[in-house]
């Protein structure tokens, strides 16, 4: 009787011990933790001021790079940088918008409502899945989208739909498209329109990087 008597209170002192350093464990720890950024904190000071970006995040790679990968920039000022060809390998040239060029376009997304539609300020993508990403600044006005789409519909047989990204199976991809919710339709509308957009103020005036303009 005394020996389980024993062994119960050697128990409950281990119990208390480990209790005891959990709590001090923990403790330490929101003390020391730094509040998470957002997406959006982070991008815009990557971006280093660039009124319109876009990204390539990979999504889970063991060798990958980690995180959005910027693809394209353009500043205030008219200078526009971007990358031709595939990560890691990529190309990355640098050239001048015309005066009008990023007025005219954030002015258009502007007059379209698109900066003050909330529906539009969304991440269709999935855990851990690669994704692209716009960004655009105007004012005191911005925009944040993210969709899968573009990455995999590259193969022929899926199509990426409201709940995610499925297999063909014969079916067309654009009557499939058509029987989505309108507020997703409207989504992938205003993404290749923007993004349609963007790319065409690529100039054909270029002069090469060595690397990567932002970290």
């Amino acid at each position: 009787m005394k020996t389980h008597i024993s062994i119960l209170g050697r128990w409950l002192i281990l119990v208390a011990f480990l209790t005891a350093a959990l709590i001090l464990i923990c403790g330490c720890s929101r003390e020391e933790s730094k509040p998470v950024k957002s997406t959006e904190t982070m991008l815009d000071e990557r971006s280093q001021g660039a009124a319109v970006s876009l990204w390539i995040d990979h999504g889970f790679w063991p060798d990958g790079p980690g995180g959005p990968q910027p693809v394209l920039l353009i500043w205030p000022d008219g200078r526009i940088v971007w990358a031709e060809g595939e990560y890691p390998d990529q190309a990355w040239y640098e050239g001048h918008l015309p005066a009008d060029g990023l007025g005219a376009l954030t002015a258009w997304i502007d007059e379209q409502g698109w900066f003050d539609d909330p529906t539009l300020r969304r991440w269709n993508t999935g855990p851990d899945a690669g994704c692209h990403i716009v960004r655009i600044v105007f004012g005191h006005k911005s925009l944040l989208m993210a969709s899968w789409h573009d990455l995999y519909e590259e193969n022929p047989n899926l199509v990426a739909t409201h709940d995610g990204i499925e297999p063909l199976n014969g079916r067309d991809r654009k009557n499939v498209l058509a029987g989505q919710p309108q507020d997703y339709q409207l989504f992938r509308s205003v993404w290749g329109q923007i993004r349609d957009e963007i790319h065409e103020l690529v100039p054909d005036d270029r002069a090469p990087l060595e690397s990567a303009p932002i970290p």
